[in-house]
């Protein structure tokens, strides 16, 4: 897959958002309606989102926020589908990889998030409290995402890992940037500094390869909205004591 990402970047810039984009495009299908937070609202290539995970993350996101407008609301809404969407895309495409997240690598990646620490170390019970109180969810549940979340991480860095800038591209661009350059100081601190304009190229080329790679998975994928519940909330439509 990275020799082919690399042979055939494309100039267009498709954004995460672009992978989610236009609704109207997915197989929708209004087969039931959900009646419980355990049911599925929506599935992404054949694996379900349910209510409750999508309510868990949607009222800690209001939480946080405060006051919003209904219009805001709304928006948060659609900007968390585009995230359930891409964290569930990202993983399935890190398990093909066959990448794993041991439970000893969770538990450390865990114990170094300062939410979760009294006095520069890790604790039981201000972790248990922020799951429970804070993020309105339980430790299996938060500690699976936290596992998806790191296997997609995992991926992107993998992709990333593939784009290297030889020397010459380099000292090319190097020139060229000088020769065009006039103040003395700017052309001084290029000379100096080479790796400013390495960095420069790179992510360059890594937003080309992400992209790539990102138009290759909205090709196939396969958004279902299957609670008519949910597609009304989406819609933005009065809900039952609204």
């Amino acid at each position: 897959m990275l020799k082919y990402l690399r042979r055939h970047r494309t100039v267009l810039m498709v954004s995460l958002a672009l992978v989610v984009a236009g609704l109207a495009l997915f197989q929708v299908s209004g087969s039931f309606i959900t009646n419980s937070p355990h049911d599925a609202i929506m599935t992404v290539n054949g694996e379900k989102i349910t209510q409750a995970q999508f309510d868990r993350l949607y009222n800690q996101m209001i939480k946080q926020k405060g006051d919003l407008k209904p219009d805001e609301k709304q928006k948060l809404m659609n900007d968390l589908l585009m995230e359930f969407i891409r964290q569930e895309v990202f993983y399935q495409e890190a398990k093909k990889y066959g990448f794993i997240v041991p439970d000893q690598e969770l538990q450390f990646n865990i114990a170094s998030v300062p939410a979760f620490q009294k006095d520069g170390h890790f604790d039981q019970y201000t972790y248990l409290e922020m799951i429970y109180r804070v993020l309105g969810s339980t430790p299996a549940e938060f500690e699976k995402d936290r596992k998806k979340a790191i296997a997609g991480q995992k991926l992107s860095q993998l992709i990333a890992s593939a784009v290297l800038v030889p020397d010459d591209i380099v000292n090319d661009r190097l020139a060229a940037r000088i020769a065009i350059e006039t103040d003395k100081k700017k052309q001084k601190a290029l000379r100096d500094n080479p790796d400013i304009l390495r960095q420069e190229i790179r992510n360059k080329e890594m937003n080309l390869v992400m992209s790539d790679w990102l138009a290759q998975l909205n090709s196939s994928l396969k958004v279902n909205i299957v609670s008519e519940n949910f597609k009304k909330r989406l819609s933005g439509a009065p809900q039952p004591g609204q």
